[in-house]
């Protein structure tokens, strides 16, 4: 978590201060805001082109993969389906997803939020994706800064 040019007298922490834009990391809060309007990962949506008041989100490479399932479409990393789901979900919701699990930057409910351009210190998303894996609850970030039981810290390396 230590960060900077100085290890003996850190000032800056790169895990708590610093900003990085999550990009496609974000999706996951989209697909969230989905499920609690009763969307299920297995409907399916068509991956078209996308125009939203001049915004055009494209995919990697340009191109469409056609009629998929939602499960399917963030397991490819699918930008043109992630925004038109968060336009049908709402991005109010999206918003409110995303901050239901941990997400405290402020998020603008624009179009272009289901990729990813906030931005947010890098602790806030594993803080917040833990949720998934706690059953839907927010979890709490925890430091280690010191380990009591000796020996426990050493890692034999791969066989």
């Amino acid at each position: 978590m230590l960060g900077g040019v100085n290890y003996q007298n850190p000032v800056f922490n790169r895990a708590l201060q610093a900003r990085r834009q999550p990009g496609s990391a974000f999706k996951p809060f989209v697909n969230l805001g989905a499920l609690g309007d009763g969307i299920s990962p297995w409907d399916q949506r068509d991956d078209e082109a996308v125009d939203i008041n001049g915004y055009q989100p494209q995919n990697f490479g340009g191109r469409f993969y056609g009629t998929m399932t939602l499960a399917d479409a963030m397991a490819h990393s699918v930008n043109t389906i992630t925004v038109n789901l968060a336009q049908e979900v709402g991005m109010p919701n999206v918003v409110a997803a995303a901050k239901r699990v941990g997400i405290t930057s402020p998020l603008v409910a624009h179009a272009s939020l289901a990729l990813g351009p906030s931005n947010e210190p890098p602790l806030q998303l594993p803080s917040s994706y833990a949720a998934f894996a706690n059953g839907g609850h927010r979890v709490a970030a925890s430091v280690v800064t010191q380990c009591d039981h000796p020996g426990t810290h050493d890692y034999p390396g791969p066989d």
